[in-house]
């Protein structure tokens, strides 16, 4: 029972802390998949950024707001050559190019938009404009992993509704329901070097009465040379 009370007051810890670095630092997310982000986007596009059509839109641009809004953030927009639409053809149509428009804030946590480099965005729609959050997942297209890519093609998109990622922040987690898999991302919240299998090289996916990690060869040996890795580190 004490160490259920410790796990569970380090995990309340770890959650205190990053609800205050995102509301101090505004350069801290909560751990998100690539097969969360793709669910819950409206979009999810690869794209080329035309950095030579970029503007800027204040706070006072009325474009951006929402009815009862009268504070959202300044957003930089971009002109993105549309290469292929994942998720969200019924939004864009068949358009060639769009104009995304991306929080500036993103510029502070190493988020800025390269010219004539290849992404992968997923986003929202809101009041007919496409937006990019610091939270959306922006990567560049070359550093997707073959999983991943997959996974945005036509793998991601199969769970949605009958699967759930949880993360985990003090590694001992259980799932609570049979539909959830459970995410340790606590070596990840602490250490930058900790490989994070999950999201390169697998997703949560239906098997049976419940849901579970899918475990192609790439994930077993990613999982152990994270062991290894942590093994290595242990004094």
């Amino acid at each position: 029972m004490k160490s259920i009370i410790m796990l569970s007051c380090l995990q309340l810890t770890l959650l205190i802390v990053i609800l205050k670095m995102n509301l101090g630092e505004a350069c801290v997310c909560m751990p998100m998949h690539p097969q969360q982000h793709y669910c819950r986007a409206d979009f999810v596009i690869k794209g080329k950024i035309l950095v030579d059509d970029l503007k800027v839109l204040s706070d006072n641009d009325t474009k951006m707001k929402a009815d009862n809004d009268t504070s959202t953030p300044n957003m930089r927009m971009y002109k993105v050559r549309i290469e292929k639409i994942f998720k969200g053809q019924e939004l864009m149509g068949p358009k060639k190019h769009a104009e995304i428009m991306v929080s500036r804030l993103g510029e502070t946590c190493g988020m800025p938009l390269q010219e004539n480099e290849v992404y992968v965005l997923t986003g929202r729609q809101m009041k007919n404009m496409y937006t990019v959050n610091m939270c959306d997942w922006v990567r560049k297209y070359s550093h997707l992993s073959r999983k991943q890519r997959q996974g945005i093609r036509h793998l991601y998109k199969q769970y949605c509704d009958s699967c759930q990622i949880r993360p985990c922040f003090h590694g001992n987690c259980q799932a609570t329901t049979p539909n959830t898999c459970i995410w340790n991302v606590s070596g990840r919240m602490l250490n930058n070097n900790e490989l994070d299998c999950e999201s390169d090289y697998s997703r949560c996916i239906k098997d049976g009465a419940g849901c579970k990690w899918y475990m192609p060869q790439t994930m077993k040996e990613c999982m152990q040379r994270r062991v290894q890795m942590r093994h290595n580190r242990i004094p």
